[in-house]
C-alpha cells in the first residue's frame, strides 16, 4: 500500500518476518524515497499463507489438488477477517502516532487487495510496483485512486512473471 509523496516510508517485514532491513539498503530507501527514516512495521506484510508459505501455484496444486480456487485453506492460513484485523490495527496505530503525514507504506499486493474488497471495490490483479492512496479519518480508512509507480513499459503483472 503506497500512499503519495512520502516523508516517511514504512517497510514491513515481507516473507523473512524474522529478517529486517539491513542499513545499507534502509540508507537506499531513505535516499530513493527522500524519506527521513524508514521503520518496520510487522504488521502490515502479506498474509501468512500458513502451508502453503514459499511454494509455487504448481506446488501448491500438486499437493492439495482442488484447494486453489474453491476457497479452501491449509493449515495456519491468515484468513480475510484476521487479516483485516491486523492490518487496521497497524494502520490505525501508524496513524495515531503520524497524525498528518504523508507516509509511504510498502505491503503486499494481497494486503492493498484485502482493503479494496473491505471498501467493496471489485477484485483486480495488482501489478508490481502498484499502489493504493489511502487516507486514514481515525475511524475508518478512505480507499483512494490506483497508482503506478513505473512507466508502462516497465509494469509487469505478476502473472507474467
Amino acid at each position: 500500500l503506497f500512499v503519495h509523496h512520502p516523508d516517511l516510508l514504512f517497510r514491513p517485514i515481507v516473507r523473512h518476518r524474522e529478517r529486517g532491513i539491513d542499513p545499507p539498503a534502509g540508507a537506499a530507501l531513505r535516499r530513493h524515497c527522500h524519506a527521513d527514516a524508514v521503520f518496520l512495521q510487522a504488521d502490515v506484510a502479506e498474509r501468512d499463507a500458513g502451508e502453503w508459505e514459499g511454494l509455487t501455484r504448481a506446488e501448491i496444486e500438486q499437493q492439495w489438488p482442488g484447494y486453489l480456487g474453491h476457497d479452501r485453506w491449509p493449515l495456519g492460513y491468515e484468513g480475510h477477517d484476521e487479516l483485516m484485523e491486523r492490518i487496521t490495527g497497524a494502520l490505525a496505530r501508524i496513524e495515531a502516532e503520524y497524525r498528518g503525514a504523508q507516509l509511504l507504506v510498502l505491503t503486499h499486493g494481497g494486503v492493498i487487495g484485502a482493503l479494496e474488497r473491505d471498501a467493496g471495490l471489485p477484485w483486480e490483479r495488482m501489478p508490481n510496483l502498484g499502489a493504493r492512496a489511502l487516507v486514514h479519518h481515525g475511524d475508518r480508512i478512505e480507499v483512494g485512486e490506483r497508482l503506478v509507480l513505473v512507466d508502462d513499459e516497465e509494469l509487469t503483472i505478476p502473472s507474467q512473471i
